[in-house]
């Protein structure tokens, strides 16, 4: 689903495990890593859609999860030029996500990355909270920052 001014409206998702490592998934195809993400269909709640691509993306259940925050906006990052798409009579600039920050309650749950019969990623790695900014794509640096910056208080409380 994009918005009028071309931003594809989705989620995106951090999972902390019991050490406050985040869960980091690498691209099929891309290899670039990522934390699970995806659109919001057009019956959805962003929760409903996180819940639908924590499950489709990493294999995890709403019953192995709690939510910790939600992003207080929805934030957005542009796509270079050559990775805008066209749909229809609309172009695809970027996205505008909702962002959610879970916690792995069940420790021992299974991370499966195929779930679906086209998986997102081919690997994954429970990472240190500042990693991410180092390995994601430069157009989504930016995003993340904010998004782990507004996170961080309930990660790290004082």
């Amino acid at each position: 689903m994009l918005d009028s001014r071309g931003y594809r409206i989705g989620i995106g998702i951090i999972i902390l495990n019991e050490r406050n490592q985040v869960f980091l998934g690498r691209r099929r195809e891309l290899h670039a890593w990522q934390f699970p993400q995806g659109g919001i269909l057009r019956y959805e709640t962003p929760e409903i859609a996180m819940y639908r691509e924590l499950r489709e993306e990493t294999g995890l259940y709403a019953s192995n999860v709690i939510i910790v925050a939600a992003s207080q906006s929805w934030r957005e990052y542009q796509f270079p030029e050559y990775l805008m798409r066209r749909f229809a009579n609309y172009r695809c600039i970027g996205q505008s996500q909702k962002w959610f920050l879970l916690r792995l309650i069940k420790q021992d749950a299974t991370i499966d990355l195929c779930t679906t019969t086209n998986p997102e990623f081919d690997a994954w790695s429970w990472v240190d909270w500042h990693e991410p900014i180092k390995r994601i794509v430069c157009f989504k640096q930016n995003l993340y920052k904010a998004v782990m910056h507004e996170f961080a208080p309930f990660v790290f409380p004082k």
